[in-house]
């Protein structure tokens, strides 16, 4: 599995146990539907933006380093071919 798979599972396995916590006290509450289908997607969204936010954090100082090795190895190559 990929670093950045990795750091995804992490995360959503991190918000899956309030949430395993959360939406069963929720539903078996008394609330309005509304209330409970409101406050599920608010959880479900809120897990979802947050292993986004952490893939994002994890994948873009890799496609940097990336990119400077390929320009490092790009010059390395100019200068051997003089």
């Amino acid at each position: 599995m990929k670093y950045e798979h990795r750091v995804v599972a992490v995360v959503v396995a991190a918000g899956a146990v309030p949430a395993m916590v959360a939406l069963p006290l929720l539903w078996s509450g008394r609330y309005d539907a509304k209330t409970e289908w409101t406050l599920t997607l608010f959880i479900v969204l809120g897990v979802a933006a947050l292993a986004a936010v952490a893939h994002a954090r994890a994948v873009r100082p890799m496609q940097t380093l990336a990119n400077l090795a390929a320009a490092l190895r790009a010059s390395s190559r100019a200068s051997t071919s003089w």
